[in-house]
Order: C-alpha cells, then structure tokens, then sequence
C-alpha cells in the first residue's frame, strides 16, 4: 500500500502548484509539533467502549464485535480523501486476499451516515463502515483536530464540503489510526500518524492477528 500512496502522492506533487503543496506540507508540520500522535491510545490501552451506527443504520456496539475474536478498527478523514481511499481499497484486497481472517474489520469516519453509504459503495468495500457523529469516539481516542483556515479554504477549491460531509460546523476530522483490539478490549497493536500520506501496511495487521491467533 505504500507504494501506491507514494505514487500518488508523486503525482500529487507534479501536479499541485507550489503554493498549495506548502499549505499541505505546513498543516501536517503543525499537526506534528503538537505531537497528537503521541498523545493518542497506544499499544496497552483498553479501547473505548461504543456504539456506533453503519452505513445501513445497523447500530455495533464494541462488546458485540469483541464476542465473535480480535477487531481491526481504522479511522480514516472520510470518503473525500484520497489516500483514505486507497488504504479502504488495501483492506479490501486484504479481507478478499484472506477469507479466513479471525479479526472483525471497521472502519470509522466522522462522516453523516449517508457519506458514510456513498463511501462503501462508491468503493465496494466489504466490511463494516461505521459513522462517528461529532468524533466522539476519535475523540476520546486522542486523534481530533480542527481544520485550519488556509487547509479549510484549499478543501474548498479542491471541491470538498467538510461540513456537509461532517453534518456539523466543527470542521474537525480524526488523524489517520489503525488499530487492533483483542477479545479483552486492550489495544495490541497501534498506528498513529499526523501524516495523512502515512498509513498502517495491511501485512503488517495480518502479522499481529497471526500472532494473537
């Protein structure tokens, strides 16, 4: 998956004019000096309890997903992203590539139920998408930040309404998170990254579910 990241960041980059990707490059420097990451759940944390609902409207709760083995939960910005769509089509291939797996895999986005639907459709993603309203549960994961001024007005020439997409005037969005949780609720695996180019090999998740296996 990095490679296909980097290539399209590459292209992003030969494509962009200068001033752009500085806006980019300097938003992503300040999300870094604040050290987010850092701050964020990591290896040894018990994951929050929560309910969220699914592009369907079907309410999952934690405690349901944990019953049936170990739950690989990604956070990505939203459907409008990109590199989020290239890591939701990885974890695609990476269910189709392992019809066995002994892991649930969610992923979560601050996305209204009905981007929430577009986003798993436009992508033919076979797992579960869940909506999380207002980043309450990225919240409590640590991985929140508010959109500033010059990246809210670059996403807005780019064509993408963070406010309609959110459902809300908050324009905050979760930085990029995998996680694994095993069958107890504790986190045993952890990618935090304030890089939104930056995201967790799929190879990488099947390796640690071997292991808890």
């Amino acid at each position: 998956m990095q490679q296909s990241l980097a290539a399209y960041q590459f292209q992003m980059a030969s494509s962009l004019p200068t001033e752009v990707l500085e806006i980019l490059s300097r938003n992503t420097s300040l999300l870094q000096e604040q050290h987010l990451a850092e701050k964020a759940l990591h290896e040894g944390d018990k994951f929050p309890v929560f309910s969220l609902v699914d592009s369907d409207g079907q309410e999952h709760s934690l405690t349901q997903l944990l019953a049936k083995g170990s739950v690989i939960i990604s956070f990505y910005r939203g459907g409008w992203c990109p590199y989020c769509v290239l890591e939701l089509k990885a974890l695609r291939d990476m269910l189709e590539s392992q019809p066995e797996l002994n892991a649930t895999l969610v992923a979560i986005s601050p996305e209204t139920q009905k981007h929430t639907a577009d986003t798993k459709a436009n992508n033919n993603l076979n797992f579960i998408v869940l909506s999380d309203e207002d980043n309450r549960l990225a919240r409590q994961c640590g991985l929140t930040f508010k959109l500033g001024d010059d990246l809210l007005m670059q996403y807005e020439n780019f064509g993408i309404d963070i406010q309609s997409h959110n459902g809300n005037d908050k324009f905050e969005i979760p930085i990029p998170a995998t996680y694994i949780v095993d069958r107890q609720g504790v986190i045993r695996f952890a990618f935090v990254e304030e890089d939104y180019t930056s995201r967790a090999e799929p190879e990488k998740l099947l390796a640690v579910l071997g292991n808890l296996s």
